[in-house]
């Protein structure tokens, strides 16, 4: 019997279309997958597309909110609950190209009932952070405003820690969890750790829904 032996063109063939299968096939079933985007009520959300990509935002119901073409730009949800944002993405249906999908079909959007946002003009250190240095036992005090959906109150317990070369600066809730009420609420942490001198340090304070409200110390840490 005599032994096939594909030739190069054939080869190449093959080679191409495994070439499409291990390039083309993980982007777009990557993309099926709907990614959960949490944010607070009267906060505004915003998602990227190009400018010629259609969009619809629907409600929990189903029911259509805002339609366009290209960026969802600060769009404010006045109720909490779970809404979605529909991706219209015409593609080239070519099997012979490699054009995959840029955007998921569908976007989770969770809207949380409470609001925190750290005012960070009001921040007080009770002492200075110093370069090689412990910082433990430093005070931080920072005024927040709480705001809730049904105006009811909520335990905040997180802590914060920091970005920058050399610094483990973590800091953590006084009384380990305080009881905010609607409005003004004084939180204050208490410092661990320390940073090294010259650098820029980031404190990264956390809210409710896992978003992060940066505050760098300027100056440098001397």
């Amino acid at each position: 019997m005599k032994k096939h032996i594909p030739d190069a063109a054939s080869l190449s063939i093959r080679y191409a279309l495994w070439l499409m299968l291990l390039f083309c096939f993980p982007l777009s079933a990557q993309l099926t997958n709907e990614p959960t985007v949490v944010v607070a009520f009267n906060s505004p959300f915003s998602y990227s597309l190009a400018e010629n990509i259609r969009w619809e935002l629907k409600d929990p119901g189903g029911s259509l909110i805002l339609s366009n073409k290209g960026n969802v730009s600060g769009h404010l949800f006045a109720r909490p609950g779970s809404y979605t944002l529909h991706i219209h993405e015409d593609r080239d249906h070519d099997m012979n190209t490699c054009e995959h999908a840029h955007y998921p079909e569908k976007v989770n959007i969770l809207v949380k009932p409470a609001k925190v946002e750290f005012d960070f003009s009001t921040i007080q250190f009770s002492k200075d952070v110093v370069g090689g240095q412990s910082a433990a036992g430093t005070m931080i005090r920072v005024n927040v405003n709480f705001s809730s959906y049904d105006n009811s109150s909520a335990v905040y317990n997180l802590g914060f820690d920091s970005f920058g070369v050399g610094s483990t600066i973590s800091g953590k809730l006084k009384n380990k969890e305080i009881l905010l009420q609607p409005g003004i609420n004084s939180l204050e942490f208490i410092l661990e750790g320390q940073a090294e001198a010259g650098n820029n340090i980031q404190l990264n304070f956390t809210d409710f829904n896992g978003a992060v409200q940066p505050y760098t110390i300027t100056p440098k840490v001397q």
